[in-house]
């Protein structure tokens, strides 16, 4: 038969039992708010979605994550939206439906049973939604050396340039 003697509360929940031949003290901590997830970056960035991938928090707060708020503006905006609510043994989020072009700007929090986390893990700068590099083209060149010769690639859709064209030599014996 166990009989409850003294609940004292404070930052640390404190029980003190005891039966009829032992005494036992147990200290469970109250649970907290999360910390916010580390490493918060882009995987990947395509015409018309982003995916994001971060770390789990420096700490959970005592209490198991229930999941990952990830929340989303356009940079013009001067407010954020959740997107998502994401499982916490799924460190990812991949937001569609994006407008190409639109820069966005995203960041992530954590959640316990106790709440969500007053930080949040944010990106350095925004995204673009973007097509990725591609080669567009590849054309030779006539070369009037026979043994060199001359290749053009132009890569497309790059992040900070339209598109650049490069001259690639190569030299036979």
């Amino acid at each position: 038969m166990l009989h409850l003697l003294d609940v004292f509360q404070s930052r640390d929940f404190h029980v003190t039992m005891s039966t009829l031949s032992a005494h036992v003290s147990c200290i469970q901590p109250y649970p907290e708010l999360p910390s916010c997830p580390q490493t918060l970056e882009v995987a990947d960035v395509n015409k018309d979605r982003v995916t994001l991938k971060w770390q789990e928090p420096a700490t959970d707060g005592g209490a198991d994550l229930t999941e990952y708020v990830v929340e989303m503006k356009k940079s013009k905006d001067s407010q954020y939206s959740v997107v998502a609510q994401v499982e916490p043994n799924t460190p990812f989020y991949t937001a569609k439906s994006l407008r190409e072009g639109q820069q966005y700007q995203f960041r992530v929090r954590a959640k316990n049973l106790v709440g969500t986390s007053q930080e949040a893990a944010e990106l350095d700068s925004p995204v673009i939604a973007k097509a990725k590099a591609t080669v567009g083209g590849l054309g030779r060149l006539i070369s009037p050396d026979p043994k060199q010769a001359f290749f053009i690639v132009i890569y497309r859709n790059l992040k900070y340039v339209s598109n650049i064209f490069v001259l690639i030599s190569i030299a036979t014996r």
